[in-house]
């Protein structure tokens, strides 16, 4: 990225993303303080994010994902208040979280997935009140989940499997009446799921590790909701048979599965199936006692 692009004081939009630009990230850049909008992702961009970064007073929506960039994040990318979107995951950054995150109240996603960093996640993420999607998955992040995001009350997603959390769910997690997900799974949460988050009407997806305990409503999608046959090998239903179809809520519509569909879903691991869609399963699709599918020892 030529540095001399910092002398172009008047631009307020530069998106060079999905090239093959190598290097560092110009120091420069930061001289671009009218700056609204800034995309460098899916480059294979190296270095740190310079602290210049901070001087871009005017940055609504920084996307970087996808490159190598390493090294802490500047604290300074936190002080910038006019900032909505801000996306940094699948990159290399290390070092920590700052606490100045609490003065980007204008933020409505914060994408941080597929990093190093480390440390806890600060409470001050209370204060972001327009936040929507918070994805921090695939990082370090140690300690509490905070009680403060309770006070978030436009999330609509929030992911943080695959960290080093520990402790109870938060039962605050119960205000967010808009949430519609909640990943968890891949830490070191235990406890049980708190009866304020069972009652979210929105809620879609609730997934999480055998720590914690609780059965949760059955049309909310986890992981393993339901093992068929007690344990048992099970087959399909011949197709000619299948005639029933499963209907579900989905984000904007109601979605249909016939058999098929749902033993698919059931057998692929990345894959999230409601309790509600297990008894379909069970009571339409498949008979028990020899087969290709076992779900595991009978309980």
């Amino acid at each position: 990225i030529p540095s001399e692009f910092g002398l172009l004081s008047k631009l307020t939009l530069l998106n060079i993303d999905s090239n093959e630009l190598t290097g560092t990230v110009p120091t420069e850049l930061g001289y671009l303080t009218n700056m609204i909008e800034f995309d460098l992702d899916f480059n294979k961009l190296t270095g740190t994010l310079p602290t210049e970064f901070g001087q871009m007073a005017m940055l609504m929506d920084l996307d970087i994902r996808g490159n190598k960039l390493s090294g802490p994040i500047p604290s300074e990318i936190f002080n910038l208040a006019q900032m909505t979107m801000l996306r940094l995951d699948d990159n290399m950054f290390s070092g920590t979280i700052s606490s100045e995150i609490g003065s980007m109240e204008e933020l409505q996603g914060f994408l941080l997935a597929n990093n190093n960093v480390t440390g806890t996640i600060p409470s001050e993420i209370g204060r972001l009140k327009k936040l929507t999607k918070l994805n921090l998955r695939n990082n370090n992040f140690r300690g509490s989940i905070p009680t403060e995001i309770g006070l978030v009350t436009l999330l609509t997603t929030i992911d943080l499997r695959g960290n080093a959390l520990e402790g109870p769910i938060p039962s605050e997690i119960g205000s967010l009446t808009n949430l519609r997900e909640i990943r968890l799974e891949g830490n070191k949460l235990t406890g049980t799921i708190p009866f304020q988050v069972k009652l979210l009407q929105r809620l879609a997806i609730l997934t999480f590790d055998d720590a914690v305990v609780g059965s949760i409503p059955k049309d909310i999608k986890t992981l393993h909701p339901c093992r068929l046959c007690n344990g048992q090998s099970y087959h399909m239903v011949p197709p000619e048979a299948d005639k029933d179809i499963y209907h579900e809520n989905g984000t904007f519509e109601i979605n249909s599965f016939n058999c098929a569909m749902l033993l698919e879903q059931k057998q692929d691991p990345d894959q999230l199936i409601s309790a509600n869609a297990c008894e379909f399963i069970g009571g339409n699709c498949v008979v028990c006692g020899s087969g290709p599918f076992q779900d595991g020892t009978p309980s």
